[in-house]
């Protein structure tokens, strides 16, 4: 439907770089056009690139270890851990028995073995060491203990986990335990708030990197923190800039840390001394994040991408001010065909400053617009490369992107500015935005269509009920009504969070919160999609609204997904996603309108 075709991008889904600096491995997502499915490649870098694994397998999740190793998780036929050796891409082990959900491989030990996490007999996560590539691997941290996240101190059995435990307890409060392979006691690190994960060992193993938040304040951003495992100090560092933490990795001499940090829009790269001074690596304006260092040289690895730019791994040396690219994995591109972005800044009735992302298609104003409006709520647009919005584009639609209130990436008051107010307070910060865009020539102002994706859809159905100028929606997996949401399979305990008091004290909170109330308005032509697997939004919710809107008189259609969940995969689903998403919009925003702007 487009001359953009999504599933000719290659994402980078992962990075590393050995503990010598001499190579670079990356993952990268590859469709496999004669199976109609997606792959992961395994590519690895020494002044060239060459792929690792063979045809039919999938390589991910790349770890070197201290002797020059390289370890990945793969599937093909099922599922096992392979070590290569970079020189050659020659196999040199597939340890057996990998246990049931195998995620999370690390290298532990000296001389080096794998771990991973995975579930137990009684299906609970937990940490799994080889200590010989040659045997089973055994559980290492304790029974009816889930794991949420784990790291080994460098050349160390001495391994620290997160405990986290079951969602019913409450209040929420995750243990951060240290422990040592083959010992079966541990003990509790205490810590000022609940541990998250990322944890990561300084190069010396004196210290622990971790992120954590308030106890039982799901609705608070991140905080990186280092705990000095001598004396028991824990220090956050970053108090005073707002951001979420994406990730981070330890400089060679273990004074500093290099932290990926989205802020706003951007992306940043910063590092972050042990004494608290920051500097600023890389330009503002892009998304750069995943740095990983060596242990040797210093030199790093991250990822960068921008609007226009796919994204690609670049490499920064210690002496450079800058790093370069050394990805080619989008040459098969018209990358001079690409739609940039552009920064829209704007405020809300009550004084809020927000931004959003714009990105208009070829030609002259005004165009037909789509808004984009995220999920979560609390997730954020970023300045990366979307092939959504590319299509959107070469179809002809500009696309505006709103970080609305309640979106991560800036201060936990920003954050927690729709708790009682999901699907309403939000709704002025997206009409402000269309409206600047209207008056200012950029967008007709009766070709405005909207497409969300889960609260995005709610968020949607809302907008498109409370304004006229509203003249076609695509809801994916939307929430419909809150309250029936409750009993989904796996209902986010952050929902939970924006709604004050239980659904049966406070019943009339979800009721507003609900785009159902608001149908009698709702009028525009609607587009539902849903994955017939989803469990976190059920499937019925699209149903309901379906039968709902046809009821009424409103031109609506239902397609649901077979073998999709929440967040399609398939190609095919990918596919007719995007090709019914611009059939419908063009139908009712181009086909169906005519005359003045």
């Amino acid at each position: 439907m487009s001359t953009f075709d999504p599933l000719a991008y290659t994402p980078v889904t992962a990075s590393a770089i050995s503990a010598d600096g001499r190579f670079v491995a990356a993952c990268v997502r590859r469709y496999d056009a004669e199976e109609d499915v997606q792959r992961i490649d395994l590519q690895l870098y020494d002044g060239a690139w060459r792929r690792l694994n063979g045809e039919g397998e999938t390589l991910f999740d790349p770890q070197f270890s201290y002797d020059g190793r390289l370890a990945a998780l793969r599937e093909r036929a099922g599922a096992d851990v392979v070590v290569l050796d970079p020189e050659t891409g020659a196999e040199l082990a597939a340890p057996p028995g990998m246990p049931h959900g195998t995620v999370a491989l690390k290298w532990w030990g000296d001389p080096p073995g794998l771990a991973v996490i995975g579930f137990d007999e009684d299906n609970t996560r937990r940490v799994w060491v080889w200590p010989d590539l040659t045997r089973p691997p055994v559980p290492v941290t304790p029974p009816r203990r889930r794991v949420g996240d784990y790291a080994f101190a460098p050349r160390s059995g001495r391994v620290a986990w997160v405990y986290a435990p079951p969602r019913s307890v409450r209040p929420i409060a995750n243990a951060l335990l240290l422990g040592e392979v083959g010992v079966a006691s541990h003990r509790q690190l205490a810590l000022p708030e609940s541990p998250l994960g990322l944890l990561s060992f300084s190069p010396d193993g004196r210290r622990l990197a971790l992120v954590a938040r308030p106890h039982d304040e799901p609705l608070t951003a991140p905080r990186l923190w280092v705990v000095d495992l001598e004396d028991g100090v824990a220090v956050r560092l970053l108090e005073d800039r707002p951001g979420w933490v994406t990730g981070y990795d330890w400089a060679p001499d273990g004074a500093s840390l290099v932290v990926a940090l989205d802020q706003g829009l951007d992306g940043l790269l910063l590092r972050v001394d042990m004494d608290g001074g920051v500097t600023q690596l890389g330009p503002s304006g892009v998304y750069l994040s995943g740095p990983r260092l060596d242990r040797s040289r210093g030199r790093m690895v991250h990822l960068r991408q921008a609007g226009h730019e796919p994204q690609h791994v670049c490499l920064w040396e210690p002496e450079e001010e800058d790093s370069r690219p050394i990805s080619t994995f989008h040459h098969h591109l018209d990358l001079d065909r690409l739609r940039p972005q552009e920064r829209l800044a704007w405020t809300a009735p009550d004084g809020m400053e927000l931004e959003g992302l714009l990105m208009r298609p070829a030609g002259d104003p005004p165009y037909p617009l789509v808004v984009w409006l995220h999920g979560g709520p609390a997730e954020h647009i970023q300045r990366t490369f979307s092939p959504y919005f590319q299509v959107l584009a070469a179809a002809g639609f500009a696309v505006f992107a709103p970080n609305f209130r309640g979106s991560t990436g800036r201060d936990d008051a920003f954050l927690q500015a729709l708790v009682g107010g999901m699907c309403a307070a939000d709704l002025p910060d997206v009409e402000v935005g269309v409206r600047r865009l209207i008056t200012s020539g950029v967008v007709h102002r009766r070709r405005v269509g909207l497409m969300g994706w889960s609260y995005g859809a709610a968020l949607a159905l809302s907008l498109g009920a409370a304004h006229r100028w509203v003249r076609a929606i695509v809801a994916g997996a939307p929430v419909v009504d809150w309250l029936s949401v409750f009993g989904a399979t796996t209902y986010p305990l952050l929902t939970r969070a924006y709604f004050p008091g239980e659904p049966w004290e406070t019943p009339e909170a979800y009721d507003q919160a609900s785009p159902l109330r608001r149908f009698a308005t709702l009028d525009a032509p609607t587009l539902l999609l849903h994955g017939e697997l989803d469990d976190r939004v059920p499937v019925s919710q699209s149903r309901l609204a379906y039968h709902l809107l046809l009821a009424r008189g409103v031109k609506t259609d239902l397609r649901l997904f077979p073998g999709e969940g929440h967040v399609f995969a398939q190609p095919w689903a990918v596919r007719e996603l995007l090709d019914r998403t611009v059939l419908w919009l063009r139908e009712h925003l181009v086909d169906d309108v005519t005359g003045e702007s």
